[in-house]
């Protein structure tokens, strides 16, 4: 009786090591999370981004401001995605409601979070739409469910295809692309990494950016490019995106070569993605 008490006293020190050593690795996990939470701030925070002018919105999902706190833990319904841009009191914020929420995700993009988005309905809506210039350009941060994902990043909330312009992930094909009735799509490497994706348009020509990477440029899209929406086509829930947002910036105008670079060099550090 003896042996057996002891040997019954041995095992319940055992179980409260164990028990003590897993809280102490789980403390030491979040601790880790959060970390990385505020270095992704402080980049945000000392980032060009804010210095550049002509930013229109400003998506990102690691400041304070971005999303309610009540809707920061990991796994939690998003409603409302809050624009940061410092350089306006207009804010252009994005909600959704219901099933249609995205869900924050903690330590998605090189410790950064990130919005995840189903690949069946789930979307933000901007309303109203905002009217960019002929000459804008857009930023998106991402990273793919899979390689060959294939849905909308930016887009409008209408469906009158002919006169609007979309953003979209085509792994499949692959490509990023931007549509308004004649597709311009230039090749891309597909792949389920995280991505940094610039569509700058002047005057003359449109071009992509992955990366760093310029890809073949194409005409003009002189159509009005309505944006209205986060993460799928119009209202109808058409090819909805599968996968983790991590950043948006919109600019009423070109980017200079110059500050085109700047923001990927920022981009690049923020959520580790080599740029060339």
């Amino acid at each position: 009786m003896r042996n057996r008490a002891f040997s019954l006293i041995e095992l319940s020190v055992v179980i409260l090591i164990i028990g003590i050593l897993l809280a102490g690795v789980t403390q030491s996990s979040r601790l880790i999370v959060q970390f990385r939470l505020k270095t992704a701030q402080t980049l945000t925070q000392s980032s060009p981004v804010a210095s550049i002018r002509d930013l229109v919105m400003w998506f990102e999902a690691s400041s304070t401001a971005s999303i309610a706190e009540a809707e920061t833990g990991g796994g939690l319904a998003v409603s409302t995605w809050y624009d940061i841009n410092p350089q306006s009191v207009t804010k252009y914020n994005v909600t959704a409601s219901g099933t249609k929420r995205p869900l924050y995700s903690e330590n998605i993009i090189n410790g950064a979070p990130a919005l995840k988005f189903d690949g069946i309905n789930d979307s933000l809506i901007l309303s109203p739409e905002y009217t960019l210039n002929i000459a804008q350009t857009s930023i998106v941060v991402f990273k793919p469910a899979t390689a060959t994902e294939n849905g909308m990043l930016l887009s409008t909330t209408s469906n009158n295809f002919g006169n609007y312009q979309t953003i979209r992930y085509q792994g499949n094909i692959p490509s990023i692309s931007t549509w308004n009735g004649v597709n311009y799509s230039p090749a891309i490497t597909a792949s389920a990494n995280a991505q940094i994706i610039v569509f700058v348009q002047n005057g003359t020509a449109a071009q992509f950016f992955s990366n760093g990477t310029a890809l073949t440029a194409g005409t003009v899209i002189n159509d009005a490019y309505k944006f209205g929406q986060i993460g799928e086509l119009d209202v109808d829930d058409q090819n909805p995106f599968e996968g983790y947002i991590a950043e948006i910036m919109i600019f009423d105008r070109a980017l200079k070569a110059e500050e085109r670079k700047a923001i990927e060099a920022y981009l690049g550090k923020k959520y580790g993605i080599a740029v060339s």
